[in-house]
């Protein structure tokens, strides 16, 4: 997808998951933006800032390549660790 020099971002999903995210939303009393930047600042923030007490953040709202590369850092950074202690 293209991505331009705004602060817009435009998907497309199908018109069902749409609906029933807006449904789920509404429960939540969120708007699609409120949800999103929360959701933004998660993600971000585990990329970030490894969290000393671990995650604290409920699993089900990370993105698979967020844990990847958080396990990533962690095994880097006991690596780092461990060829210090040398």
């Amino acid at each position: 997808m293209a991505r331009g020099k705004s602060g817009r971002i435009v998907i497309e999903i199908d018109p069902t998951k749409k609906d029933e995210l807006y449904k789920a939303l509404a429960m939540e009393g969120l708007t699609l933006k409120e949800w999103f930047l929360r959701r933004v600042e998660i993600l971000l923030g585990d990329i970030r800032q490894p969290n000393l007490f671990g995650n604290l953040n409920k699993e089900e709202y990370r993105l698979p390549k967020v844990a990847e590369m958080k396990a990533e850092y962690e095994s880097n950074k006991m690596s780092d660790s461990k060829k210090n202690k040398r």
